[in-house]
């Protein structure tokens, strides 16, 4: 399934054992934004900040990322947490 959020200003929004396969989140803004439980294969991040963004239990296999403007709201460092948190492992 392809879905497009470019540009998107979301806010307060979780997404439940949704299918986002190849789905494109470029270029958007959000606060607590949770993707609980979903497939992200192949889904672009680019020019977006993952803060206060929250991937548990979701599958992010090959998503591509880049970095925003700012470094420490980069998308690799948001999920350098992700992947580095034992809460979040199977």
């Amino acid at each position: 399934m392809y879905v497009n959020f470019n540009g998107a200003n979301i806010k307060n929004v979780t997404f439940n054992n949704c299918n986002l396969k190849e789905s494109s989140f470029n270029n958007m803004k959000w606060k607590k934004m949770i993707f609980d439980s979903c497939d992200l294969t192949n889904s672009e991040f680019y020019n977006t900040n993952l803060k206060e963004l929250d991937f548990r239990n979701s599958i992010i296999t090959n998503i591509k990322v880049n970095t925003t403007s700012s470094p420490e709201e980069s998308a690799v460092r948001g999920l350098v947490k992700i992947v580095s948190d034992s809460k979040y492992r199977k």
